[in-house]
């Protein structure tokens, strides 16, 4: 009997060993590039704004020649999504932007592969999820190919740990954006939106999950909720221009997400 128990704890602990975590001064680095991200809302211009990115990334790597490569992937991972997010608003940026997210998402995606038995962190499954969806702004066809891939990731990330704020956030925005034939649902991401509301706990986390699940309530109906949740959003960071613009879209009637369409096919008929 003892020799039993004695195998199923040496397999419970060879099972929980493939989790792997980032240590704690990666981590650290990680939620102080969140708060990054956050404090960037304040630049009214992008080259401004990448112009700080430069900068943050240039002590980053100071700071992190002790990590580990995967530690130092998803950081790196973080740096071009930023990055991105600023340069894709040119559509001049946009044609040399492709293949740079291209490749950052396939060394993401090879790593996780050649991990075989051996789960990655639940980071790292979170940015490979980020970068697909990126990738697939720049091609329909990359839609169909990997959208379901970007939820599993997501999936993954969540069962690795399941008060994963950053995970929840964009699995939720997958259901807002995803086709009901695909099982996508507002009503389902507005769920969502609500649970990594519920489970987040940084200044950054409130306030991109206040963001997002205030305007999936403003889309479904529900504005003096969306406009109490947007407010605990401003609240962490009152210098976000990005929050004074959504607050400007929900006063003219529109949602983040609708003010976001309209311009998308602004720019389709120029």
């Amino acid at each position: 009997m003892k020799r039993i128990i004695a195998v199923l704890l040496a397999s419970a602990l060879c099972f929980f060993s493939f989790a792997k975590e980032l240590s704690d001064e990666a981590e650290n680095q990680v939620q102080k590039f969140m708060q990054f991200r956050m404090e960037l809302s304040a630049f009214e211009k992008s080259e401004d704004a990448l112009k700080a990115i430069d900068d943050y990334e240039t002590q980053l790597w100071a700071d992190c020649v002790d990590f580990t490569p995967e530690e130092k992937l998803v950081l790196e991972n973080f740096v071009v999504l930023e990055k991105y997010n600023y340069l894709y608003k040119d559509e001049k940026n946009r044609k040399a932007l492709c293949p740079v997210m291209q490749n950052q998402k396939n060394k993401a995606e090879n790593w996780i592969k050649e991990s075989l038995q051996e789960d990655c962190s639940k980071w790292l499954y979170c940015t490979c999820a980020d970068l697909i969806s990126c990738v697939m702004s720049f091609s329909f066809n990359d839609v169909l190919k990997y959208g379901i891939n970007v939820r599993k990731f997501y999936e993954k990330a969540i069962s690795l740990d399941t008060s994963f704020c950053y995970a929840s956030l964009n699995h939720a925005q997958w259901y807002f954006w995803a086709p009901g034939i695909a099982g996508g649902g507002r009503k389902k991401a507005e769920e969502l939106f609500a649970n990594a509301y519920k489970i987040a706990r940084t200044p950054a986390e409130l306030y991109y999950t206040g963001i997002f699940y205030s305007q999936c309530l403003y889309e479904n109906g529900k504005k003096d909720l969306a406009k109490t949740i947007l407010d605990v959003a401003y609240n962490q960071f009152p210098q976000s221009l990005y929050v004074r613009d959504i607050k400007k879209y929900n006063q003219e009637g529109d949602s983040l997400f609708e003010a976001n369409r309209k311009m998308s096919k602004l720019e389709q008929t120029k």
